[in-house]
């Protein structure tokens, strides 16, 4: 994935401004990734060593993912075999919901900045079948509300500004399961939300954003 630009995000002005990623990742509940740095650490193993092992089999589905809905070329020869072989059988079940979605793409790898709001966000695709959606997808052990904020709030926030005219009517989220031993079977889960979620998720991600300047002014007072 091309991510967030390489310079970060500016304003018409010039100014630096932060990323939606960014935004949301400094009030993301951190108590999972923390128990599992404490569980490594008392069953004596590296967390540098597990993370990357246990990785390799969702991440690799992950690439494969992107690399199919952007039209690229998924390099085998990054990957360890096994983890290939691991990747494959959740890949399989994305092409099954991709077949039965009738899925296509409208727009992807996006980089956008919000006027309004001051931040900018770079978002996988665009997405259209019955309706048209914004969706990403995650490498992770979970769903959580960081997700929600992030794509139906930050997201849905932006392209609304910059596209008025092509309301969006959902999100779809795609999780690929991140092991936690280098041998677990990894899986593939889809979830859907009408766009009754956008107003909550919209709000939660529009007071992030003022906390995060107000924040970030407290600190320099110290």
């Amino acid at each position: 994935m091309s991510g967030r630009p390489k310079e970060g995000y500016r304003n018409k002005a010039g100014e630096k401004i932060p990323g939606c990623t960014t935004i949301v990742g400094r009030f993301k509940d951190s108590g999972a990734l923390i128990f599992w740095a404490w569980n490594c650490g008392k069953e004596g193993k590296d967390i540098r060593t597990e993370k990357d092992q246990a990785a390799d089999a969702g991440s690799c589905c992950h690439e494969m993912i992107d690399c199919h809905l952007h039209n690229r070329v998924f390099q085998t020869a990054k990957w360890p075999p096994m983890a290939i072989a691991k990747a494959e059988h959740a890949f399989l079940g994305y092409l099954d919901w991709v077949q039965q979605s009738n899925l296509s793409v409208e727009a992807s790898e996006i980089s956008l900045v919000s006027e309004q709001y001051q931040f900018g966000g770079t978002f996988d695709l665009i997405a259209q079948n019955r309706m048209r959606c914004v969706l990403d997808y995650k490498t992770s052990n979970g769903l959580y509300t960081d997700m929600l904020v992030q794509v139906a709030g930050g997201y849905s926030l932006l392209w609304n500004e910059h596209f008025p005219d092509k309301p969006l009517q959902g999100i779809d989220l795609l999780r690929i399961s991140k092991p936690k031993r280098p041998d677990d079977p990894i899986s593939f889960e889809h979830r859907h939300w009408s766009a009754e979620l956008f107003p909550i998720a919209q709000r939660c991600f529009i007071l992030m954003r003022e906390l995060f300047d107000i924040d970030k002014r407290l600190k320099g007072l110290l």
